[in-house]
């Protein structure tokens, strides 16, 4: 069973059987931390169909954003974005450029508790500390006294942040 964590990985790690003699099942997982939600529904005495089949069910529920640094001024989707500013990604698509992670976190987690869940993962990339993570979950408990909101260490590269909703 192999999660790519990355979107674009994806169609490569599709093409991975038709390369190896070994059963291969591919869950299109597009980021780490939709691939740790994922892993949830791994059963290593079930069934292989059906624990990958349980595994991208998961996946098909989660909405998985992120936050990165732009590195260059660019126009995507005909928003201008500077160089250095924090871009929010939700489930692939541009929606926020703010000058900083916190600020961008907040607006993409908005978008997502508009359209209903239980519980946030925070994935904490190398670049931001404890405490911000922290502060970060702790406003976006504030939004939602239901809301569970969990921060994990991911240690990934160029992504402060990574959330999943579930």
């Amino acid at each position: 069973i192999l999660l790519p964590n990355n979107k674009n990985v994806v169609p490569t790690a599709e093409g991975l059987g038709e390369l190896v003699e070994a059963r291969t099942h591919i869950v299109p997982t597009t980021s780490i931390a939709s691939g740790l939600a994922a892993m949830v529904g791994y059963d290593p005495e079930g069934e292989p169909e059906e624990v990958v089949q349980d595994m991208r069910d998961i996946v098909q529920e989660l909405r998985c954003a992120e936050v990165t640094r732009a590195v260059r001024d660019a126009r995507i989707d005909g928003r201008a974005v500077r160089e250095g500013a924090y871009v929010g990604l939700l489930d692939g698509e541009l929606l926020v450029a703010e000058d900083g992670v916190e600020a961008a976190a907040l607006k993409l987690i908005g978008r997502m508790l508009e359209e209903g869940t239980d519980i946030v993962t925070l994935l904490r990339g190398e670049e931001l500390g404890e405490a911000d993570a922290e502060r970060i979950a702790q406003a976006i408990r504030s939004l939602d006294a239901d809301l569970l909101v969990e921060v994990k260490d991911g240690g990934q590269p160029l992504y402060p942040l990574q959330m999943v909703a579930e």
